[in-house]
């Protein structure tokens, strides 16, 4: 069956950068971005900036290939779809994209081995041109996967992403200054030796305007807290004793409720 990507926009997203004193919200009606077509593949990811700005990243086969694809958010409308990876013969498997304000936009996305990056750098009231790609990552000893990004108010950047290594997968991550790319030289796992930041485990950035970031990531560390304890379960714990495991959302809410009440 056909498919086609739309995206419905908060009327107060757009009035927010024009209209200050507006103070209810609505909403437009959807309108599509693309399609409908059997080659949409993937949403990568959406965003907007303070001053409504922005843009949204998509997989789109081309010949049977999944490449990236950009629809950018200006003056209160999507743009035409423009192809990101021009130059990248490898099929993209993820992507995902950061704004800031007057246009400044980051691409990120994932094809085989390596991640790479695009710049849109801003300053400017109308779109500017896609800078890039620029390969931030490639290491063909095992699988990348699980992409994220995201940007401050100044225009800072961070991406992070699972690639190969210890336990089967690292954090690893890339800083964007101004048009520039720079990769964090090392894993930022707390134990290099376990499993980090792939599936359920995968990692999230946030950007402070200062340029600042905290990643945040799931993995196994070693802990008087796990011994003897069973996957799969739930527990609350508390100077290193913990309650009966429980399975529920239920049972979980009632240990955390007694737990910050002092009950048994």
């Amino acid at each position: 069956m056909p498919r086609r990507l739309c995206l419905s926009v908060p009327l107060a997203l757009l009035a927010l950068a024009t209209l200050p004193g507006l103070a209810s919200a609505g909403w437009f009606p959807a309108t599509p971005v693309d399609g409908p077509s059997p080659d949409i593949a993937k949403l990568g990811g959406v965003d907007l900036a303070r001053d409504g700005t922005g843009g949204l990243v998509y997989l789109k086969r081309v010949d049977g290939t999944p490449h990236v694809f950009l629809s950018r958010f200006n003056g209160g409308q999507f743009r035409p779809p423009e192809r990101v990876d021009n130059t990248i013969g490898a099929g993209a498997s993820e992507a995902a994209i950061a704004a800031a304000d007057e246009n400044r936009l980051a691409i990120v996305w994932i094809a085989g081995s390596r991640v790479y990056g695009s710049v849109v750098n801003g300053n400017d009231d109308q779109p500017g041109p896609l800078l890039g790609p620029t390969e931030l990552y490639n290491d063909p000893a095992g699988a990348v996967s699980d992409v994220a990004v995201d940007m401050g108010i100044n225009g800072a950047a961070y991406a992070t992403w699972a690639g190969p290594g210890g336990g089967g997968s690292d954090v690893r991550a890339s800083r964007l200054e101004d048009v520039t790319w720079s990769l964090i030289g090392s894993p930022l796992d707390i134990d290099a030796g376990q499993a980090a930041g792939r599936g359920s485990q995968r990692s999230r950035v946030s950007v402070s305007a200062e340029g600042n970031a905290v990643v945040a990531w799931g993995e196994r560390y070693d802990s008087p807290l796990w011994d003897q304890r069973d996957d799969g379960l739930a527990y609350v714990c508390r100077d290193f004793a913990c309650r009966a495991p429980v399975s529920t959302v239920e049972d979980l809410l009632a240990q955390l409720d007694a737990g910050a009440t002092g009950g048994a």
